[in-house]
């Protein structure tokens, strides 16, 4: 029984520790009072978007999510690239590309639209393929014919 006893007891100050840690691990800063760690940013007690955060800039995958909850955006961040997937309300994916860094303004961070980006219906079917320079449609590369029964 005392045994017992000792191993709920250990495990409850083990989960209070681990639920102490991740607290203390989420949307903090470094020495200079930028970012860094883990970063969940809420909307009344929903999560809106998760990440992380490396010296302030954004690193790795980061999600997005609507109001209801569902994923919005899919970003993959990489040193001067983000890959992107926007998803419809239903889940299937409605574009997928990249986008660039661009250090015009010394205040902001930009990222635009770059190179090839390719656009599907509610259903998943590809749509469209256009490419994008800084963030505006230069050329469609690819369009669904659009049938009069549609």
């Amino acid at each position: 029984m005392k045994y017992l006893l000792f191993i709920s007891a250990l495990f409850v100050c083990a989960w209070q520790g681990c639920t102490m840690n991740i607290n203390k691990n989420i949307n903090g800063y470094n020495a200079n009072g930028k970012p860094h760690g883990k970063w969940v940013y809420l909307i009344n007690n929903k999560p809106q978007s998760y990440g992380r955060y490396r010296d302030g800039a954004p690193v790795g995958t980061w999600l997005i999510f609507n109001t209801d909850g569902s994923k919005c955006v899919k970003k993959r961040y990489f040193r001067y690239k983000i890959r992107e997937k926007w998803y419809h309300k239903n889940g299937n994916i409605e574009a997928k590309g990249w986008s660039k860094l661009v250090l015009d303004d010394p205040v902001e961070i930009n990222y635009f639209w770059e190179g090839k980006w390719k656009f599907f219906d509610e259903k998943g079917r590809l749509e469209k393929i256009s490419m994008y320079v800084k963030g505006e449609e230069s050329k469609i590369l690819k369009q669904k014919k659009v049938r009069a029964n549609e």
